[in-house]
């Protein structure tokens, strides 16, 4: 295989596996949240003050704490184990013809539906 087909299919497989076992996890959750305006464009200008009282600039603010961060680790990771054991049962062929650009449901409907396993079932790895 070349390898300009090995960094097309690298780059396919990383795009699918980011949508499959990172969208849709507590991240959109996050992201949905309101962001404060900033006149320096760097944020510098912008400070949370905390339930005590302190004054925390954004750049140094914490946004997820560290349940939160338990919490997207398993979201990320177990659909990620399974999207990796998905991916490594198909063979180079048709991840050649996924990486082609060609629509992978007219063309094997299997990969897909490894792809989608990934999201779901009760594993935890």
């Amino acid at each position: 295989m070349k390898r300009q087909d090995e960094e097309r299919i690298a780059a396919l497989l990383a795009k699918a596996m980011a949508m499959v076992c990172v969208r849709n996890t507590m991240l959109e959750s996050i992201h949905a949240g309101r962001m404060p305006v900033t006149n320096t464009g760097d944020f510098s200008d912008v400070f949370v003050i905390d339930g005590d009282g302190n004054l925390i600039p954004w750049k140094e603010l914490s946004r997820i704490d560290d349940e939160e961060m338990r919490d997207l680790m398993r979201q990320v990771v177990n659909p990620s184990t399974r999207f990796s054991f998905a991916s490594a049962s198909q063979s180079s062929e048709h991840l050649l013809i996924a990486g082609s650009g060609l629509p992978i449901n007219g063309t094997n409907p299997n990969l897909m539906e490894a792809w989608q396993r990934a999201r779901s079932g009760p594993e935890e790895y």
